[in-house]
């Protein structure tokens, strides 16, 4: 745990860790007592509590460092952007931003890809160079400013509005993101707090109740109150790991290979592909086989089987179509920055087929049908009206329309709507990921209500235990 926590470039001494042991270990010394656990019962307490304190301990401080790397992260896109629109060279940009930081991984490298630029000359050296800051930080958003940045590098054009709309795109997901963890910090406060409240809920009958009817003295109870305090433990180890490092949390682009199986497994428009009919055809035939045999129960089951498979094949490519289609509105609009950057020296037609190169691996199989459609009518709506047909994407419809209009009125437009889709894509990527954040935090929220839940199973427990030793009594009686 020390070796961890240097490494993320805090101190922790061993006398507070020795501290904040006995501290913990008294806290749950008391809290045992009032449920009246003694000897082997409290040595377990103790025993889990520390062995979940140490955890509890890493998490924090790693998530400490996840923020300070998200901070660093921020502060590189704001002034490698501010850099960039100034200077309209990558290598000057870099150079300006790594003063901005005096120590930390990000500098490190920073000052690789600057060394690696230098001294190199390859086709694709601005890909293989800012490839050492994206695997570090594993962030879509980096990735997506970097391919603009490395566009403009090689194709020039206006580019300083565009930049703008970036910049406040990145501003609204950083709000988003200190929204979304303040809200799960809270949501780990009122966990902490219900566990407390929950555990003097638990502990009132043997407060309550007389000497002789102290159901604490079972050791069916003692059981049971052991079992409940360490699922708080261990809810609160979980909590906090939960909790950790969620800054870079966000929609993921999948990686290529992960596209192409998902496309193989379940990117068709039928719910079934050609396997699973025959499957389903010949666990039909053979239930109808077994009905006409006389062979009723035989065949119930059968149609039973045939009906949870093809019920989680349904579900299977309900799932992934739904995660191919949250793929495709991360990846259209990065798309179509390359295409609205070609388009101030090219039209329409060559502009899409100079970005099939360089366009996100998902849309490639689109992009290629597109252009062989446009073969064939290169003046028709259609083409453009059907991209991505098969998942009926509104947004992908009408920016697809709308640059259908710009191929037939010329492109002399093209920076009002690559502006103007810019600030449609921001209000649609915030609008997506607010809501992304939003179920996160609904999820989390249902811990709150743990604590109370496992002090309900408590107290029937104690309930339980209280009408037996009452039982017990009124036949002595």
């Amino acid at each position: 745990m020390h070796r961890e926590i240097a490494e993320y470039g805090y101190e922790f001494s061993t006398s507070r860790f020795y501290k904040i042991m006995a501290g913990s270990t008294v806290g749950i010394l008391v809290i045992g007592y009032l449920f009246q656990l003694r000897s082997i019962y409290l040595v377990i307490l103790v025993l889990a509590m520390m062995i979940a304190v140490p955890m509890v301990i890493r998490d924090t401080y790693r998530d400490l460092y996840q923020q300070r790397r998200f901070d660093d992260l921020n502060n590189y896109l704001e002034q490698l952007m501010m850099s960039f629109k100034r200077h309209g060279n990558l290598l000057i940009s870099l150079q300006e931003t790594s003063q901005i930081f005096k120590d930390g991984i990000l500098l490190e490298r920073l000052e690789q890809v600057i060394s690696y630029l230098e001294f190199n000359e390859e086709p694709d050296i601005y890909e293989k160079s800012f490839a050492i800051i994206e695997q570090e930080f594993n962030c879509y958003r980096l990735e997506k400013i970097h391919r603009f940045l490395i566009q403009i590098e090689k194709w020039g054009g206006a580019y300083q509005e565009t930049l703008d709309l970036l910049a406040q795109e990145r501003l609204l997901w950083v709000q988003r993101v200190y929204l979304l963890t303040k809200s799960q910090h809270q949501i780990e406060k009122n966990i902490y707090i219900s566990a407390l409240m929950a555990s003097l809920i638990a502990a009132v009958m043997g407060i309550i109740l007389p000497g002789e009817l102290n159901i604490f003295d079972l050791v069916y109870v003692k059981v049971i109150s052991l079992a409940y305090l360490l699922g708080l433990i261990a809810l609160v180890v979980v909590v906090r790991r939960k909790l950790t490092g969620r800054y870079f949390d966000g929609i993921q682009l999948m990686k290529k290979n992960e596209i192409d199986r998902a496309y193989e497994l379940f990117g068709t428009k039928s719910i079934f592909g050609k396997n699973e009919i025959i499957l389903l055809a010949v666990t039909l035939g053979l239930a109808v086989g077994a009905y006409l045999a006389g062979r009723l129960l035989v065949s119930l089951v059968l149609i039973m089987i045939g009906l949870i498979v093809g019920s989680k094949i349904w579900s299977r490519k309900k799932r992934m179509r739904q995660k191919i289609i949250k793929e495709i509105e991360l990846a259209f609009p990065q798309w179509l920055l390359q295409v609205t950057l070609l388009l101030q020296n090219n039209n329409v037609h060559v502009a899409i087929e100079q970005s099939l190169v360089e366009a996100p691996h998902i849309m490639k199989g689109a992009i290629t049908k597109f252009l062989n459609e446009l073969q064939e009518n290169p003046n028709s709506l259609l083409p453009y009206n059907d991209f991505l047909g098969e998942y009926n994407l509104s947004e992908v419809k009408s920016l697809m329309r709308a640059l259908y209009a710009l191929d037939i009125n010329g492109n002399g437009e093209s920076s009002r709507f690559l502006n103007e889709l810019m600030t449609r894509n921001n209000k649609l990527v915030d609008k997506t990921e607010r809501l992304y954040h939003e179920n996160k935090i609904a999820f989390m929220g249902v811990l709150q209500y743990l604590p109370m839940l496992l002090a309900t199973f408590k107290m029937m427990g104690d309930m339980s235990g209280f009408v037996l030793l009452l039982i017990g009594k009124m036949r002595v009686i």
